[in-house]
């Protein structure tokens, strides 16, 4: 069933795809919370494998199925052609979709029905036509775009370091459940109530680091009350199992993709931003969409070049930045500290071009080539786009 509704996909309208999916939520999410609750009762780690299994069902029916559609050149000699042909008819649909829902919205019916009936349908039925040739001319592409075969404890602790910490966030109704998986030790599972209170934090210290310049003691203080909130909700429950660990693969759940987890801190006394306890003087952290991507992306070949590739526009124009202060010592001025100006403009990045410099030097000092740095009117988007198909290892932007 899993299977078909994945086959569906290709061929539904956008809010019929997006309801099909979430119909797959129920059933995985169930298998998630009784795999839990037997592991709770029964202690036996297979529970806890089950449990993880049904997450990753849950979160990456759409990532999985892009990313094998993204690489299916490599299937059956799959005829380029073709791919572009099944890439240009989506688009075609989803245009003409667009089209209908908007003169729906318009109140045009007369307009929403030739839509439907003259285009939208000639070109729903050319793509499936074309779906039975693929079925029949190459059948591993075809299958390979429907068959997704979680990760488990033992297929991903390879891909993990010594020093590394797996954690996957799920929530359960009214309460939150943390898997932790190390290269030395099984899954683990926490499952911890969910303060009232924690959505509506992280909304609110979202929003302060995007809009606050943070500059205020009040700021620095609501700062901190918010981010030890969070921390004591999603970081203290599982301090033992990431205990001795230097670096934390996280792989949220809904709105925890929001949280900047660097940012959190383990005390909730008041101190200046450089005394605070940050996660990210701790941990080096990075972040992941599901477990079994971060594996497939970790086994794959490293490419023949092992230079970088380094992006940064600064937006100075070649003029020196010059900052005002104000509000007491060591405080930058609040425009200093904005995104964009009062122009519109980007503001000032000086501090980027002496980073990529100190990257690019270690690189070319080890004599790894090639490094190529993009400064100024030369990191712009045709230059970017065109490095990007280019096997480096690293890029830096």
């Amino acid at each position: 069933i899993y299977a078909e509704n994945l086959k569906k996909i290709n061929i539904l309208r956008g809010g019929q795809s997006a309801a099909l999916i979430r119909l797959g939520f129920e059933p995985y999410q169930t298998g998630t919370i009784l795999a839990v609750q037997h592991h709770q009762v029964s202690n036996q780690l297979a529970s806890i494998e089950k449990g993880f299994y049904y997450t990753q069902k849950t979160k990456a029916q759409q990532l999985w199925l892009s990313m094998l559609k993204s690489e299916a050149t490599q299937f059956g000699k799959l005829d380029q052609a073709i791919l572009e042909k099944e890439r240009d008819l989506l688009a075609s649909i989803a245009r003409i979709e667009k089209e209908r829902q908007e003169a729906l919205a318009q109140g045009d019916s007369e307009k929403a029905r030739s839509l439907e009936h003259d285009q939208l349908f000639h070109q729903e039925k050319e793509y499936n036509q074309l779906q039975r040739h693929l079925e029949l001319q190459y059948p591993d592409y075809f299958e390979s775009k429907y068959v997704f075969a979680p990760e488990n404890s033992k297929s991903l602790q390879p891909i993990l370091t010594e020093t590394e910490a797996l954690i996957e966030y799920t929530f359960k109704d009214s309460s939150l459940l943390i898997f932790t998986l190390t290269k030395d030790t099984p899954f683990k599972v926490v499952e911890v109530p969910v303060h009232p209170q924690t959505l509506e934090n992280m909304e609110r210290l979202h929003n302060m680091l995007k809009q606050s310049s943070m500059m205020r003691k009040s700021s620095r203080e609501k700062f901190i009350d918010l981010s030890h909130h969070l921390y004591r909700q999603f970081i203290e429950p599982i301090k033992e199992q990431i205990k001795g660990k230097s670096k934390l693969v996280i792989i949220g759940d809904r709105v925890t993709n929001y949280i900047p987890f660097e940012a959190l801190v383990s005390s909730n006394e008041p101190s200046r931003f450089h005394d605070m306890d940050f996660l990210i003087k701790s941990f080096e952290i990075s972040y992941h969409y599901s477990a079994t991507l971060l594996a497939k992306a970790r086994r794959k070949a490293r490419p023949p070049h092992k230079g970088i590739y380094a992006f940064a526009p600064i937006y100075d124009n070649g003029e020196e930045e010059k900052f005002t202060a104000r509000g007491g010592p060591g405080e930058a001025s609040y425009n200093a500290l904005r995104a964009i100006n009062d122009q519109g403009k980007y503001a000032r990045l000086p501090e980027s071009e002496n980073e990529v410099k100190a990257i690019v030097k270690q690189f070319r000092e080890r004599g790894t080539q090639p490094s190529i740095l993009a400064l100024r009117e030369q990191a712009d988007e045709n230059n970017l786009k065109e490095n990007l198909s280019k096997p480096y290892q690293f890029i830096h932007i």
